[in-house]
């Protein structure tokens, strides 16, 4: 029988032996960028089920192993920067698969051979082409804002970045509804889910934690550099077209894509999230108010398209811009002259985070109107009670991470963000990543260097009142609906 799962606590156990920080460079699926609102409209629903909402109606010990220097990896985009990507290997011999780097989730899951609903197209991990795999009785699923996924826990051998686990617990994936294959379209084979230990589904410590415990990674850190294609006019309009995505690391900071300090912040204790409070935004030069509850619980994922806030914030952002209204068959979403040019910030502390304009036009709303286009601020709760603190009242997409470097620190635990670097800004829409990689490698520092680095050359701000945290350079790529993914319900059954 299947029971249901509240998002469960999860520590790493096993200790692995582990390597250096590495540069893992990301993919992203372009998407046709106009006359696509209901697909931004279906992202936000399932956002919106991710964190826990309704759709609105219509301390481990660590083992004596010597660390590996940080490594980066290419990040995959796809559709209008909507969803990244990047390539993680399992079993023995390792299979390849491209899956979505989500901070919002903590599951490793994938498609598999067996899998009689999946997409044909989609590629597969064949157990038994693996010597090292293990499968177990344990059936688990997550329930999404659209569809769900269903499989049973495996162990097998999992690689990211260089980083191996040995025995890395994961979903072998037997069962997908429709939707989520209409999201996948055959290219996305499962999600790498880099979240906190609570959100897990299967109970098991995420990948990164599982990295940090077997003392692999020479700081207990990810970042993450996501290109932006969305104003590309010469980027591929096709959603299956993969473009440079970005880098993500592991295990430090790739000094290439940043420059002065990490400003860093706390992460909300028991909140189960990369979650971080929000002090203030701005909208075309003027302050918008943001109380100490609305402020609270902002959760930072990079499996997220778009920035949803909540009812009276958003609101009053959208009344500060000339000729916008709220859209009567988009619930929560907003529309405004296309001509103008957004200017917004966002702060989480002493400074303010500015946002591309590009990157708060998602487009016009239809073909027939090319006149208003739909906005990247959408109001997440939509007039639901927040009287459950549970609830991130802020999701932090990549509508703001590709103007930022982002650090997501597990000691302390703190989510961070920097300046981009001039050469981080001339990858935005450049479409090689790989060059992007081979320049940046020798600043891709990890261990004792990347913490001294961190601390003086990247001006680490944290403290008891401030502090942030990054564990890779990273720029998912996948479409819309991938990038905003929201777990609502796991279950599993022995």
């Amino acid at each position: 029988m299947l029971t249901a799962v509240a998002l469960v606590s999860l520590l790493a156990t096993n200790a692995f032996a582990v390597g250096q920080a590495i540069d893992l460079s990301m993919k992203r699926r372009v998407l046709a960028k106009d006359g696509r609102s209901e697909l931004w409209m279906e992202a936000a629903n399932v956002l919106r089920g991710k964190y826990g909402y309704e759709s609105p109606p219509a301390n481990a010990k660590r083992s004596g192993v010597r660390r590996q220097e940080m490594s980066s990896s290419p990040l995959t985009s796809l559709g209008s920067d909507t969803t990244y990507i990047a390539t993680v290997s399992i079993g023995t011999p390792p299979q390849d698969f491209d899956v979505v780097l989500d901070t919002g989730s903590s599951d490793l899951w994938v498609a598999t051979t067996v899998c009689q609903t999946c997409d044909d197209e989609t590629p597969k991990f064949n157990s038994n082409d693996s010597s090292s795999y293990r499968g177990t009785n344990t059936e688990v699923g997550i329930q999404y804002g659209t569809g769900e996924i269903r499989g049973y826990t495996a162990v097998d051998a999992v690689t990211v970045a260089g980083f191996k686990v040995p025995e890395q617990i994961f979903i072998a994936v037997d069962r997908t509804s429709d939707q989520l294959n209409e999201l996948f379209r055959g290219v996305i084979s499962g999600i790498a889910g880099l979240g906190l230990a609570g959100l897990a589904a299967t109970r098991a410590p995420p990948f990164w934690m599982s990295l940090i415990t077997a003392n692999q990674l020479p700081a207990p850190e990810m970042s993450f550099f996501m290109t932006r294609n969305i104003d590309n006019s010469s980027a591929a309009v096709n959603q299956m077209q993969q473009n440079d995505g970005g880098v993500f690391t592991l295990g430090g900071r790739n000094e290439s894509y940043f420059t002065g300090e990490v400003e860093f912040h706390n992460v909300t204790t028991g909140s189960g999230f990369w979650a971080v409070g929000i002090s203030s935004l701005s909208i075309q030069g003027v302050e918008v108010s943001v109380s100490e509850e609305d402020g609270k619980l902002a959760a930072v994922d990079t499996g997220t398209t778009l920035i949803g806030g909540p009812t009276a914030v958003v609101s009053a952002f959208w009344n500060a811009v000339p000729g916008s209204a709220p859209i009567s068959n988009l619930a929560g979403h907003y529309a405004f002259p296309c001509e103008m040019e957004i200017q917004a910030t966002i702060s989480f502390g002493a400074r303010a985070w500015s946002i591309d304009s590009a990157d708060m036009n998602l487009g016009s709303i239809s073909e027939t109107d090319s006149d208003l286009c739909l906005g990247a601020l959408f109001d997440l709760a939509d007039a639901i009670d927040f009287e459950d603190d549970g609830h991130p009242r802020w999701l932090i997409g990549d509508t703001l991470l590709k103007n930022v470097y982002t650090v997501f620190r597990a000691e302390p635990l703190s989510v961070g963000f920097a300046e981009l670097s001039d050469f981080a800004l001339s990858q935005h829409g450049n479409g090689d990543s790989s060059s992007a990689l081979d320049n940046s490698s020798n600043n891709s520092k990890g261990g004792d260097g990347a913490r001294e680095s961190g601390n003086n050359q990247a001006g680490d701000t944290s403290s008891d009142d401030s502090e942030g945290g990054a564990l890779a350079n990273a720029r998912p790529s996948s479409f819309l609906m991938i990038g905003i993914l929201i777990l609502m319900v796991a279950y599993t059954s022995s």
